[in-house]
C-alpha cells in the first residue's frame, strides 16, 4: 500500500516538474533592450521581471523533481528492507 501511494506521489510531482518548467518556456522576453534614446524595445526592468518569473516557475518544477526522486529513493530503500523488488 505504501509502496503504490510513493510511486502515485512520485508521478503527481513528476508531472508537476513537467508542466512548471514548460511554463517556464513560456514566459515572454523581451525580444530586445532599448538603452538610451529611443528603440522599439523592452526596458532593463522588462527583461529582469521575466528572468525572475523564469526562475520561480524553474524553481518550482526542481524542488517538485526533488520530491519524486525522493519518493522513488523510499521505494527503493522499502524495498532493500523488506527483501523484495519493489
Amino acid at each position: 500500500m505504501i509502496i503504490t501511494a510513493l510511486h502515485t506521489a512520485s508521478f503527481v510531482f513528476a508531472f508537476a516538474a513537467a508542466g512548471f518548467w514548460f511554463a517556464s518556456t513560456t514566459v515572454k522576453m523581451p525580444v530586445e533592450i532599448t538603452t538610451g534614446w529611443g528603440g522599439s524595445g523592452g526596458s532593463v526592468q522588462e527583461l529582469g521581471d521575466a528572468v525572475r518569473k523564469q526562475g520561480r516557475r524553474s524553481a518550482f518544477a526542481a524542488a517538485f523533481a526533488g520530491l519524486s526522486a525522493l519518493c522513488q529513493g523510499v521505494v527503493l530503500l522499502l524495498a532493500q528492507l523488506n527483501g523484495s523488488a519493489g
